[in-house]
């Protein structure tokens, strides 16, 4: 009798064990899946070129700045979109914290963000603070920016840390463009024909701000 019972439980274990396995393995597949489209959606932020981040909504920006972070080292998140505290990133690596301010922007960034920043410190408790744009800024905010410590990381700069993170295939398309090119692909200025030590070249016309180059490859 108690061995009757013994495998009659045993066979409800079976029995349930064969139910639960597939949406056990269902659940995993959905698991391992996303964190694949995370980790494929982190591989196209890093990857993106700066034109690209130049049409980038602003939560996408805020995304595509978090994955570059997160490829330097450090962890960190998106703060809430609405009522941010002057921070939209707040990031971390040992025992450091840093409010991001990032401003996908078509005009220059003025005074206001660097105070907003520079207001976030207290609330978040970070160590410091950074001010992100695809665009530059203007006087005012960098003087404010220096008297407060705040770092102000530009166009040139933000390619810079995309170049370091990306593959070199990537980083190459970043900063390179056809000899047809009218702009700038890092400061958006006017791309002129130089003449140099070894025959002509392309380079912006916001020279020494700005210091892209390319071949001329048509030997004009």
């Amino acid at each position: 009798m108690l061995k009757t019972e013994r495998g009659q439980i045993l066979i409800m274990y079976s029995m349930l064990l064969f139910l639960l396995l597939p949406l056990f393995l269902i659940f995993a597949f959905l698991l391992l899946f996303s964190v694949y489209l995370k980790k494929r959606k982190q591989r196209a932020y890093i990857n993106s070129g700066i034109k690209i981040v130049d049409i980038m909504k602003g939560v996408e920006f805020e995304n595509f700045l978090l994955a570059h972070y997160r490829a330097l080292g450090y962890r960190g998140k998106i703060t809430a979109t609405s009522n941010d505290y002057g921070a939209d990133l707040i990031i971390r690596k040992s025992d450091e914290v840093v409010a991001v301010q990032a401003k996908r922007y078509s005009s220059k960034i003025g005074i206001k963000a660097v105070q907003e920043i520079i207001g976030s410190l207290r609330y978040y408790n970070a160590d410091s603070g950074v001010v992100i744009t695809n665009n530059y800024f203007t006087k005012n905010a960098i003087e404010l920016a220096k008297a407060n410590d705040v770092e102000l990381i530009d166009r040139n700069k933000l390619v810079q840390i995309m170049r370091q993170n990306s593959t070199k295939k990537i980083a190459d398309e970043i900063v390179t463009t056809t000899n047809k090119t009218k702009n700038c692909p890092i400061c958006g200025k006017k791309i002129i024909t130089r003449h140099g030590k070894y025959g002509n070249f392309f380079g912006c016309s916001n020279y020494p701000k700005c210091n892209f180059t390319r071949k001329n490859t048509e030997g004009c």
